[in-house]
């Protein structure tokens, strides 16, 4: 959560339109507690795939939007 908050407020001061895109693949570990904390901020979309589909899934899930 740490190092999207610190990337957030650097681009924000930089001053350029941005977006980070999070993509929980499934994952067993707190990924989707973390994901969820960091997707109040606007700039922030959050996808979760119930179970892992793969790398492949998951860059599509995210350039999709």
């Amino acid at each position: 959560r740490h190092a999207v908050e610190v990337m957030a407020q650097t681009l924000n001061e930089v001053g350029v339109e941005w977006e980070i895109v999070v993509v929980d693949d499934g994952s067993t570990d707190a990924t989707a507690a973390i994901a969820d904390n960091i997707s109040e901020c606007p700039n922030i979309a959050v996808y979760t795939h119930k179970e892992n589909k793969g790398i492949g899934a998951a860059f599509r899930t995210g350039s999709d939007d």
